[in-house]
């Protein structure tokens, strides 16, 4: 067999929604390229030469593993052993063994005993998180690293499985984790399923997320840029395919290698962003037509290609112009409607046929009145002048019977509209917004006729998430299955946090009609995209609420459709910490979101954050956050999507998870994996972080994971938001520890809720009767009504 340095696989795989260029990082792929470039180059200048051909990867997660290569260094000081060591551990490997193949590569014939190979099982004392090294020992005793493997085994949890056992409709709705990718459609599921196959559970559904262009994947002008779900790749002039993935070529890999799949139907602004190609893409075909495009406050409708250099694109997306949303322009309107229909007929007969490998779809990721073009602000297509005249008036579109009458329009009188205004139309025709794009939005709605004009502006907005989800729904799919796709980035210094609503005060920035009220389509669920502090939860929001509390009060079903700790305006090369991304995950879960995919199985890779070309934001393989969400299906396995779980860390990263105890004289930390509470013999109290996503009907049991001798009875009280921090309501009066419910994953406790009263957070109080250390594992409030 030939060295793997004949034989490299290369893939470059582009991520058209958000036009990356990623690295495909399973099987024989950039990684050998490198090591074997390296190898190479030092066997020219040094003789060195090497080359690990087992494992490929950089991170094992069996306790067996098949270790193989060579290395060859020449005749002085040559390889005397090559050994796999962690810490004190090592291991000696065979060494000698015959490689003729590299002797013919390599042209020396004393090159032939230069293979090693050992199968090993790694013992107890290889810890997990720990670090592999295949290492190779020249006769002198130097020492040659030939790769550093991470070593993180997967350790599913089983507490949870006899709770689910109980209650079997959890199955129902479990949390869908599907990470962004592209390019499946020739290449399979990129190595998806052998890397995370053994972190599924029954409550758990893994799969990708994968883009579908509804607009760009059609049959072209010769019949009228209908959509084609088995179109098949077609280069184009940048270099590139047409599209990356067409629609039954994923269904196919779906359904043979068992992964579900978020389809993202995106006809939007990102649809087209990857090259201009009229004789296919519907968008690019409609935009040479201004009429069908957004306008700027100078009636400019700007060339596709004017800007370049967005942050996260290794090429330029072109975003410059932008479909017009207004509900005037028919044509626009059937087009989407047509092709959007025909992706979605075919999904219907695939959810109908494999309802288990159908995670649901996300629809046109950023809909926007075009924020792009610096110094430019839409909408003022005539069209669409021409509605939000209908919309002040409730009068046109918003009529009894017209096709917007559902919509509630502010009604106003053209008397009205001219004190608002402080002009003095005489007609209808003649009301226009207000044109000069102001040097500095200003808050509040201190401007009203401005104001008319943002609130519009996010009407619009939220008619078109409206209008698609609708559309999909009269083809027969499951309103609960459709999710929308809008970015809400945290707000940098001096910019207000968004809006929440649409009534919402003006910010001191062009919002583009962004708000979170109308990002939920109807019918359908709120998809959100969160980068950086807003996939922590970590942003200051109008309300004052956090963020992920006003997703799921605005809609309990939401879903985080595009994610990563890392913030596109960061320095590329930036990776978040697995803190960052232990938090993240840990509040989305405790607020229930229905699914997760972060970014991106086909993006960067972690191990190559140094490199030229590196985007922290699109690195999802071989990253803190990879780490955190392995832990985190792990930990999780099991549990329902409602369920709220604090772990208190793990092995390597300790977390109270936001609990506190009140009592004086005790101590309380976290520290592997487990709440530890030095106390003395009183009755101590454990306070839950604010704010809790609890619902009454539904979480009705706690679950604690106490280990502890002191321990002898247990009460829990709670508040309601409106309760004073010093005011507690009593839910369970103190009941002996022995009189409780003992499970494999805790002590059991019944949550009799009132019927008035809604819950903010809860206070656990715990009886002692003697000094000690007491030690809770977890902390659980489960659906169990």
């Amino acid at each position: 067999m030939p060295p793997a340095i004949d034989s490299p696989l290369t893939c470059s795989v582009r991520w058209v929604t958000q036009c990356f260029v990623g690295w495909l990082i399973l099987g024989l792929t950039l990684l050998a390229m490198a090591t074997n470039a390296l190898a190479q180059s030092d066997a020219e200048e040094s003789e060195l030469a090497y080359h690990v051909d087992s494992p490929l990867v950089t991170t094992w997660r069996k306790p067996d593993i098949e270790i193989g290569g060579w290395v060859w260094i020449g005749k002085d000081d040559p390889i005397a052993r090559v050994e796999v060591e962690s810490g004190d551990w090592s291991y000696p490997m065979d060494f000698g063994l015959d490689r003729g193949d590299v002797a013919a590569y390599l042209g020396v014939a004393e090159a032939n005993k230069t293979g090693f190979h050992a199968r090993v099982t790694l013992p107890a004392s290889v810890r997990p998180n720990s670090q592999l090294v295949i290492a190779a020992y020249r006769s002198s005793g130097e020492k040659i690293v030939l790769k550093k493997i991470r070593y993180r085994p997967v350790r599913l949890s089983q507490q949870w499985r006899p709770w689910l056992a109980k209650h079997p409709e959890w199955l129902e709705d479990p949390f869908w984790f599907v990470v962004g990718t592209s390019g499946i459609s020739q290449r399979g599921d990129q190595g998806f399923s052998d890397v995370y196959r053994p972190y599924k559970s029954d409550t758990f559904r893994l799969g990708l997320r994968v883009p579908i262009l509804y607009m760009r994947a059609t049959r072209g002008a010769a019949e009228d840029w209908r959509f084609d779900p088995s179109l098949g790749p077609i280069p184009i002039h940048t270099g590139f395919f047409l599209v990356d993935d067409w629609l039954d070529a994923v269904i196919k890999m779906s359904v043979d290698q068992q992964v579900p799949i978020l389809f993202t139907l995106n006809g939007g602004v990102w649809g087209d962003a990857n090259g201009s190609v009229p004789e296919f893409d519907l968008t690019d075909h409609l935009e040479l037509d201004p009429m069908n495009c957004q306008w700027d406050q100078d009636d400019n409708v700007f060339p596709d290609d004017l800007i370049a250099g967005l942050p996260g694109s290794l090429m330029s997306p072109e975003l410059s112009r932008t479909l017009t949303l207004n509900a005037y322009n028919e044509t626009v309107r059937f087009y989407k409607k047509r092709n959007l229909q025909l992706a979605g007929t075919r999904l219907v007969t695939f959810a109908e046929e494999h309802p288990h490998l159908f995670a649901g779809v996300n629809l046109d990721p950023d809909v926007y009145m075009s924020p792009f073009v610096r110094g430019s602000w839409h909408d003022f297509n005539p069209d669409t002048l021409r509605q939000f005249r209908d919309w002040l008036s409730g009068g046109g579109l918003y009529a009894s019977g017209a096709l917007l009458e559902d919509y509630p329009s502010p009604a106003l009188t053209l008397s009205e509209i001219n004190e608002i205004s402080e002009q003095n139309f005489s007609r209808w025709e003649e009301v226009e917004p207000p044109r000069d794009m102001p040097r500095q939005f200003l808050p509040g709605p201190s401007e009203p006729w401005m104001f008319l004009w943002e609130r519009f502006r996010r009407h619009l907005v939220d008619l078109h998430y409206d209008d698609l989800s609708r559309w999909l729904v009269e083809t027969g799919l499951d309103p609960a299955k459709i999710f929308s796709s809008q970015g809400f980035m945290a707000p940098r210094k001096p910019s207000m946090p968004f809006s929440e609503r649409l009534d919402s005060d003006m910010k001191n920035f062009d919002s583009a009609g962004m708000t979170i009220e109308g990002a939920i389509p109807t019918p359908g669920h709120l998809g959100v995209i969160v980068y950086g502090k807003s996939a922590l939860n970590d942003i200051a929001t109008e309300s004052g609420r956090s963020l992920f509390s006003i997703f799921y009060e605005a809609d309990p079903d939401w879903g985080i459709v595009e994610h990563n700790t890392a913030d596109f305006r960061d320095p590329p090369g930036l990776l978040p910490s697995y803190e960052d991304g232990y938090r993240s995950l840990l509040q989305l879960f405790n607020h229930h979101a229905r699914l997760l995919s972060p970014m991106a199985w086909n993006g960067s890779n972690g191990d190559y954050a140094d490199d030229p070309g590196f985007h922290a934001h699109a690195a999802y393989l071989n990253t803190p956050l990879e780490n955190a969400v392995t832990d985190f299906l792990s930990e999780y396995a099991y549990l329902p999507r409602n369920a709220l779980y604090w772990p208190f860390g793990n092995e390597g990263h300790p977390s109270v998870d936001g609990w506190q105890g009140d009592e004086a004289g005790s101590i309380l930390w976290a520290e592997g994996g487990v709440l530890r509470w030095r106390h003395p013999a009183s009755e101590l109290s454990l306070v839950s972080p604010d704010a809790l996503a609890m619902d009454v009907t539904q979480h009705t049991t706690l679950v604690i994971g106490l280990d502890s001798q002191a321990v002898t009875g247990i009460a829990v009280d709670f508040q309601s938001a409106a309760d004073s921090p010093s005011q507690w309501r009593s839910l369970v009066p103190i009941r002996a520890l022995d009189a409780l419910d003992q499970t494999e994953a805790g002590v059991a406790i019944p949550l009799p809720w009132p019927g008035e009263g809604d819950p903010s957070r809860i206070r656990i109080r715990l009886q002692t009767d003697t000094v000690g250390e007491s030690r809770i594992r977890h902390i659980a409030i489960l659906p169990t009504r």
